[in-house]
């Protein structure tokens, strides 16, 4: 049976800019288990991405509680969401965020650096994970002579490396074209099938229905979740 991963009660977020209150997601509920494929769907501004930085503990709640592997996150302070940020989770974003001149290798064992893993160790996650996406026979290309598939597989290598509890994948067919969207999307799939618990957050339907479960978000509210 599978394990509570994500509990979210009654999340909240509003941002405070000189005096004034901007609220974005209100009382936003539902659980995550492991080994789960989901998809949080909505349109520009709808709160999505703001979820997934809680989420991925790049931000934090105004109000509600989030409990991560039974830890209540809003009790943490920075260090100690640095530390999950870098021990629990992967992310895999639209925009790639590669460094241009530096090769396939490096770029993937870097965030391991920050988790002072011995350099052996890293080269040996980073072949693994880059093997895992069909990449290994590019490992000493610089990132900026890949087509923007292969850099997207690089992004996911780095993502899956560390053995994360879960993976946030951010628009991540958002620059790709519709061939390299479905290898991409295809590739998420393989990697639930293996076991990997993964959040896709995305606009497009055609994208979300890659997952085994869409949760739609509209003005920073739950609307459906099926």
């Amino acid at each position: 049976m599978s394990q509570l991963l994500i509990q979210l009660d009654r999340i909240s977020k509003e941002y405070v800019n000189d005096g004034i209150k901007t609220p974005v997601l209100f009382d936003v509920s539902f659980n995550i288990n492991e080994g789960e494929f989901l998809a949080i769907m909505g349109p520009s501004g709808s709160g999505k991405s703001t979820l997934m930085h809680i989420l991925g503990f790049l931000d934090t709640a105004s109000s509600g509680k989030y409990l991560f592997k039974g830890q209540d996150v809003s009790s943490l302070d920075d260090n100690k969401l640095a530390l999950m940020r870098r021990h629990e989770v992967g992310f895999v974003f639209q925009a790639f965020n590669l460094l241009p001149r530096t090769t396939v290798l490096d770029n993937v064992t870097l965030p391991m650096v920050y988790g002072k893993i011995p350099l052996s160790k890293r080269k040996e996650m980073a072949l693994n994970a880059l093997n895992v996406v069909g990449l290994e026979h590019r490992l000493d290309h610089l990132s900026n002579q890949l087509s923007g598939g292969e850099r997207q597989r690089v992004a996911i290598a780095r993502a899956v490396a560390n053995h994360p509890s879960i993976i946030f994948a951010d628009e991540p067919t958002g620059n790709l074209d519709t061939k390299t969207s479905i290898e991409v999307l295809e590739m998420f799939q393989r990697l639930n099938r293996e076991g990997k618990t993964i959040l896709m957050i995305t606009h497009e339907q055609e994208a979300a229905n890659y997952a085994k479960r869409i949760i739609t978000i509209r003005d920073g509210k739950v609307v459906s979740d099926k």
